[in-house]
C-alpha cells in the first residue's frame, strides 16, 4: 500500500521537522488532516495525482509532502517537481528550499557519524582479471531503503544469484540496524534473508524434500536430499553444499520468486544476534546457561572450600573473567574436567 505523510501510521520523515529551525511557524502549527478529510479533493491538490497521494492543497502541507518525500528516498521525483510547483503557487519556494537543503545537509551528517557495516555498498564482487563492481549503496538510510528495494526487486526477477542476494541483505539488514530504522523500513522477505543465522540441518531436509513442488522430479530431489546429508556428515562442506544446492536449481529452473533460496534453506537455525545477546548474560557450565548474575554471585571461599586448588584456580579465574566477558569465562569453564563441572553445577543450584 501506498503512503504519504497523512496516510503513514509511522511517519519518519517528519521527526525531523521539529529539529529544523527552518521549519516556519505555519507548518509548526498546522494539524495533519485526517485520510477522510481530503477524501473529496480532485487530483489536482495532489503531488501524485494518479493515486492522490502527498497532499499539496494548503502551503503547510505541501511543505510536509516535500519532507515525506525526501525522506523516503524521492527527492529528485515528478511527485517532487510537482510539490515545487505548489510552493511557487502558495509564495513558499523560499522556505522550501531552505528546508529540502537542511534535511539534505542532515542526511549527509548522519551518514558520517554512522559507523557502516564493511563498506557503503552492500556487496562488491571481484571479477576476471581483478575488476572489481560495487553494488547496492548502503551510506545512509534513504540508500539503504532504496537498496533494499532494489535487491527484492532482483530477487523476484532473477537478476542476481542467491548467495549475491545473501551477502547484501546481510549488510542490508545490519545497516538499517545501524541507522535506528524500523523493520518496516525494508521489504520483509530482504529483512529475514539478512538476519544472520544457524545452519538448521533438520530444516535443511524438509527443504530438499519441498523442491518436489518446484517442479523437480523425484530423482532430483534425491540430489538435494544426499547434498544435505553431505552437509550433515561434514559442516566445513556447508558453503559448497549451499553453492551446488544453486547449481542444482538453476539447472531445474527453480525461480526465487514464489520459492526459498539455498541459503534460506540453510540458514534457519537461531539468530546469531540472540546468541550473542544470550552470551553476554550467561556463563555455560555443563550445557547449562547460568544467569550472569547468579554465577559472578558465586564466593571465592566456598569455591576453596569445594575444589582442589587446580580446579578453584580455574573457577576463580572465571569468575573474575565473567565480569568482564562472559564468553571467556564459559571458555575457562570448559577446561575443567566433567565431574568438577558437574560439581559446580549443583553448587550453583543451591547457591
Amino acid at each position: 500500500m501506498q503512503k504519504d505523510f497523512v496516510r503513514d501510521a509511522n511517519p519518519k520523515p517528519l521527526y525531523k521537522v521539529g529539529s529544523l529551525k527552518s521549519i516556519p511557524e505555519y507548518v509548526r502549527d498546522y494539524t495533519i488532516p485526517t485520510p477522510e478529510s481530503l477524501e473529496n479533493l480532485s487530483s489536482a491538490a495532489f503531488a501524485d495525482k494518479e493515486n492522490k497521494l502527498h497532499p499539496i492543497h494548503e502551503k503547510a502541507a505541501t511543505i510536509l509532502s516535500a519532507v515525506y518525500l525526501h525522506g523516503t528516498g524521492k527527492a529528485v521525483s515528478k511527485e517532487m517537481d510537482n510539490v515545487k510547483a505548489a510552493a511557487a503557487i502558495f509564495g513558499t519556494s523560499k522556505d522550501l528550499e531552505q528546508i529540502l537543503a537542511d534535511l539534505t545537509q542532515e542526511t549527509e551528517k548522519s551518514a558520517s557519524a554512522v559507523e557502516v557495516p564493511q563498506t557503503a555498498y552492500a556487496i562488491t564482487v571481484e571479477f576476471e582479471e581483478g575488476k572489481q563492481a560495487s553494488y547496492y549503496p548502503i551510506s545512509n538510510e534513504v540508500q539503504v531503503r532504496d537498496s533494499a528495494v532494489a535487491l527484492n526487486n532482483h530477487l523476484l526477477t532473477g537478476k542476481i544469484p542467491s548467495d549475491w542476494v545473501y551477502t547484501s541483505a546481510v549488510n542490508i539488514v545490519k545497516a538499517a540496524n545501524a541507522f535506528n530504522m524500523s523493520t518496516h523500513d525494508i521489504p520483509s522477505r530482504i529483512r529475514r534473508i539478512g538476519i544472520e543465522r544457524l545452519v538448521d540441518i533438520e530444516h535443511a531436509k524438509e527443504a530438499a524434500a519441498l523442491r518436489q513442488y518446484d517442479g523437480v522430479d523425484a530423482e532430483g530431489v534425491k540430489l538435494y536430499e544426499d547434498l544435505v546429508k553431505v552437509a550433515e556428515e561434514d559442516p566445513d562442506n556447508i558453503p559448497e553444499c549451499i553453492k551446488l544446492w544453486s547449481d542444482l536449481d538453476m539447472s531445474h529452473g527453480v525461480k526465487y520468486a514464489n520459492t526459498f533460496t539455498p541459503e534460506e534453506a540453510f540458514y534457519a537455525g537461531e539468530r546469531l544476534d540472540r546468541l550473542e545477546k544470550l552470551a553476554g548474560e550467561t556463563v555455560i557450565v555443563k550445557d547449562v546457561m547460568v544467569p550472569l548474575n547468579s554465577f559472578i554471585r558465586l564466593d571465592e571461599t566456598t569455591v576453596k572450600t569445594f575444589f582442589r586448588k587446580e580446579a578453584a584456580l580455574t573457577i576463580s579465574e572465571a569468575l573474575t573473567l565473567a565480569a568482564v566477558n562472559p564468553a571467556d569465562a564459559t571458555q575457562t569453564i570448559a577446561a575443567l574436567d566433567e565431574e568438577n563441572q558437574t560439581e559446580l553445577l549443583k553448587l550453583l543450584i543451591k547457591a
